[in-house]
């Protein structure tokens, strides 16, 4: 049926409104529909649900859509790092700017219920894996009043097509092994 590889038959999960709120609850099919993706005709399922070989009959193979939903974040960020000094010196703060980019993903990031985050944490490491340092986490997240209609209180996703930078510094205690 051509109403099942639509995202309209997506957002009969993937999107939820309570009577007298300013936004829906779960509106990740309302933030597709606003975005370019939309405007040409993809549909949630040409990332979601890819075509792939597999035997639709004992006989013949053909695409089929892969039924795993799978959401691959590195196909949906884009992340752009500038450091402030090439040389990391123990005791002297290293501030590290970070540049997130919504250049894959056709709804936000984190996107569904308001109750998903997604942190980044920024660390220093050696060649070897030991960390030296790491930041507290940057969150992403959409938060809502605890009762219905459930409005957004605050909201710090990353729209498609859109980014969010934060900064963090960086110590490496004094003790730090030298030449790591």
């Amino acid at each position: 049926s051509s109403v099942l590889g639509s995202s309209e038959m997506c957002s009969t999960c993937h999107q939820l409104s309570y009577p007298g709120a300013k936004q829906a609850f779960y509106n990740t099919y309302g933030e597709w529909k606003a975005t370019p993706h939309a405007a040409a005709g993809m549909q949630c399922q040409d990332c979601h649900m890819p075509a792939v070989a597999a035997a639709s009959s004992a006989t013949r193979f053909t695409g089929q859509a892969d039924h795993s939903f799978a959401s691959k974040l590195g196909r949906a960020l884009t992340v752009l790092v500038k450091l402030e000094d090439d040389q990391v010196h123990r005791g002297t703060p290293l501030d590290v700017d970070v540049k997130l980019q919504n250049t894959g993903a056709a709804h936000h990031v984190p996107t569904g219920s308001p109750y998903k985050t997604l942190s980044f944490i920024v660390e220093l490491q050696t060649i070897t894996g030991e960390i030296l340092a790491a930041s507290p986490p940057e969150v992403l997240s959409r938060q809502t009043s605890t009762e219905a209609p459930y409005d957004t209180i605050s909201d710090n996703r990353i729209p498609a097509g859109g980014e969010h930078t934060f900064n963090v510094s960086l110590l490496v205690a004094h003790k730090a092994r030298a030449g790591s």
